[in-house]
């Protein structure tokens, strides 16, 4: 069977379990959960094992971040704790990278420049703040 028709048997899966979560139903979750199991034997049997379990752990980590996100108090809540810990520890480049991170990742392109900048301060050969300092620093319009 090619990895084709293996794909199109788990994406039928998944849209099915959609839509077992959209219209509930004894018979369609049976249905659907019988699919879905038939799509993974069929996956692990003849598709790319070793693929799932990467792309599967990678969703574990996904959701871990997420829930570790949520216990702190979502994201403003973690900037504003890192604020804190940047005030008392003004020299701590470690601090000042994942605050630069999150600013970039909001868009928040002027606090990221900043933050990245302190960094190259305390660590002027740290590659990482030089590549994330020029993604945050928008480029001259030509």
């Amino acid at each position: 069977m090619s990895s084709l028709y293996i794909s199109l048997v788990f994406m039928l899966a998944i849209a099915i379990t959609f839509l077992v979560i959209a219209v509930p139903g004894k018979i369609t979750a049976y249905l659907a959960t019988l699919l879905v199991l038939f799509a993974l034997a069929l996956y692990l049997l003849f598709g790319n094992v070793a693929g799932l379990s990467t792309w599967l752990a990678r969703g574990q980590t996904h959701y871990n971040l997420l829930v570790a996100v949520d216990r702190l108090g979502g994201m403003d809540a973690i900037v504003k704790r890192i604020s804190v810990h940047l005030t008392d520890h003004p020299n701590d480049a470690k601090g000042w990278m994942i605050l630069g991170k999150i600013w970039l990742a909001e868009k928040q392109y002027l606090k990221a420049q900043a933050a990245f900048s302190r960094v190259l301060q305390l660590e002027p050969n740290n590659k990482e703040a030089h590549k994330l300092l020029q993604l945050s620093t928008p480029s001259p319009a030509s």
